[in-house]
C-alpha cells in the first residue's frame, strides 16, 4: 500500500509540473550494465564464485531548469537462473544538478556516487545491491570533490529493524599533490538476526596523501604514488559491551596509466579487519582479503569509452599469507541521459 501511495504522489507531482511549467523538459535516462566477475583460489577468505548478469534501469521524468523529478524501474537478470528477471525494484528521486553541485533525494542508483576503494565495496556487491535509499550531495570542480550521503537500506518497524549508512568522502588536488579521505558509519539494529544483542556498529576510514609524477614525462598520463592509513572499528552492543574495537593498518598505492590501460597496485599491512565476518558476513561489503594482517592487490585494467558506451576488462591478483587469488572482470555499460524540450511557446524567425 505504501508503494501505491508513493506512485500516486509522484504522478500528481509530475502532473503539476506539466501544467504549471511551460519550460518543462522530458527527461529520459537509461542505465545498462553487464558484468562477468570470476573469483578463484580465494579461500579461506571467501568462497570461489562466478557472477554474471545484466542490470537495466530505464527512467523517465521531467526537468525544470536544474531540477528533475524522475521515476524508473531496475531489472536485474543473473545468467543461468530459471527466472526471466531475477529482481525488479522501483526507483524515484528528486535531483538538483548544475555545473558543480549535485543533490539527490529518494531511491537512486549507487553508481550516481563517486567510486569507492574495494575495501568498502567489491564490484560484485555493488552490482547486486545497486539501489540506494536516502539522500546524496556532491560538490565537484577541477580541483576535486566532496560528497556525503545517507543510505537507509533496511527497515522493519514492528520488529525494530533499522540498517543505514552515513558516509562522506573527498579528494583535493594542489597541482601534482593529492589529499583524499573516506569515512563511513553503518548502523545495524536487528534483533531477529543478532538474537543475543540488539545493535552492531561499524566504522570504516581511509586517509591518504599522494603525488602524481606524470608531469615530468610525456608517455604516461598518470604516475601516482600514495601512502596513508586504512582501518575499521566494530562494536557489539551486548552485555559485555567491549566498546569500539579498532583495527588499523598502513596502505600504499601505485598507479600507472597509459591511454586506456591502467596498472594499479595496493599494499596493506597492519591489523586484520572484519573481525566478526564469520558470525555476521552480511555486515562486510568490502574485499575479504582485509581479514588478514597483510594483502597485496595488483590490477591490470583496460577501459574504453565512446559517448554513452563503456567497456572495461580487468585482471586482478591478490597476494596474502594464505593464498594467491585471481579475479577476472568484464563490464559493459551504456548510460544515456537526455532531455527533450516540451515548451509550448512558439518562436518564429522574423
Amino acid at each position: 500500500m505504501n508503494k501505491l501511495y508513493t506512485t500516486l504522489l509522484l504522478s500528481l507531482l509530475l502532473s503539476i509540473i506539466t501544467i504549471t511549467e511551460s519550460a518543462a523538459q522530458l527527461r529520459y535516462k537509461v542505465d545498462y550494465r553487464m558484468l562477468f566477475d570470476n573469483l578463484e583460489a580465494s579461500e579461506p577468505y571467501a568462497k570461489d564464485r562466478t557472477i554474471a548478469g545484466i542490470l537495466l534501469v530505464p527512467h523517465i521524468g521531467y526537468s525544470v531548469g536544474k531540477h528533475s523529478l524522475v521515476v524508473g524501474v531496475g531489472m536485474q537478470e543473473m545468467f543461468g537462473t530459471k527466472k526471466i528477471i531475477d529482481n525488479v525494484d522501483f526507483r524515484a528521486y528528486y535531483e538538483f544538478k548544475d555545473d558543480k553541485f549535485k543533490a539527490i533525494a529518494g531511491i537512486y542508483s549507487v553508481y550516481d556516487r563517486e567510486p569507492l576503494p574495494l575495501s568498502y565495496n567489491t564490484t560484485a556487491q555493488l552490482f547486486i545491491n545497486n539501489k540506494a535509499q536516502g539522500v546524496y550531495g556532491r560538490y565537484k570542480d577541477t580541483n576535486g570533490y566532496i560528497e556525503a550521503w545517507m543510505d537507509w537500506f533496511k527497515s522493519d518497524v514492528p520488529n525494530k529493524v533499522d540498517r543505514f549508512t552515513l558516509a562522506g568522502s573527498g579528494e583535493r588536488w594542489w597541482d601534482k599533490f593529492r589529499l583524499k579521505g573516506i569515512v563511513s558509519y553503518t548502523h545495524f539494529a536487528d534483533k531477529p538476526v543478532f538474537e543475543t544483542f540488539n545493535v552492531f556498529d561499524r566504522f570504516q576510514y581511509d586517509l591518504n596523501v599522494g603525488y602524481d609524477f606524470a608531469g615530468y614525462q610525456n608517455v604516461f598520463s598518470k604516475i601516482l604514488f600514495t601512502v596513508g592509513l586504512a582501518g575499521d572499528m566494530d562494536r557489539v552492543r551486548d552485555e559485555v559491551n567491549l566498546g569500539l574495537e579498532p583495527h588499523i593498518g598502513f596502505q600504499a598505492e601505485q598507479m600507472l596509466q597509459w591511454k586506456g590501460f591502467l596498472l594499479h597496485n595496493t599494499f596493506y599491512v597492519g591489523q586484520a579487519q572484519m573481525k566478526y565476518s564469520e558470525q555476521y558476513p552480511f555486515i562486510y561489503t568490502g574485499s575479504p582479503f582485509y581479514k588478514d594482517k597483510w594483502n597485496d592487490m595488483l590490477i591490470a585494467k583496460y577501459t574504453y569509452k565512446y559517448k554513452w558506451l563503456g567497456l572495461s576488462a580487468c585482471f586482478a591478483a591478490f597476494f596474502t599469507p594464505e593464498t594467491v587469488s585471481t579475479q577476472q572482470l568484464l563490464t559493459v555499460t551504456f548510460n544515456l541521459d537526455e532531455v527533450a524540450n516540451l515548451s509550448k511557446k512558439n518562436k518564429m524567425d522574423q
